[in-house]
Formats: structure tokens, C-alpha cells, sequence
């Protein structure tokens, strides 16, 4: 049970974090482009 728990936390913490990484490169990219223009 706990070892479950414990890979469920994970995953939502890696899912939390490819979501802000995604977010991050979009922010940047609307930026640059808004930068560029």
C-alpha cells in the first residue's frame, strides 16, 4: 500500500512538472515572438 502511494505520488509530481516545463517553453515562445515584433 504504501509503496503505491508512493508511485502515485511521483507520478503526479512528474506529471505537475512536465506541465509547468510546457508552460514555461509557451510563455517563452509567446515572448519571443511578441519580442521579435
Amino acid at each position: 500500500m504504501c509503496v503505491f502511494f508512493l508511485c502515485l505520488c511521483t507520478a503526479q509530481l512528474v506529471e505537475i512538472m512536465l506541465q509547468f516545463q510546457t508552460l514555461g517553453v509557451v510563455s517563452d515562445v509567446n515572448v519571443n515572438i511578441h519580442g521579435a515584433s
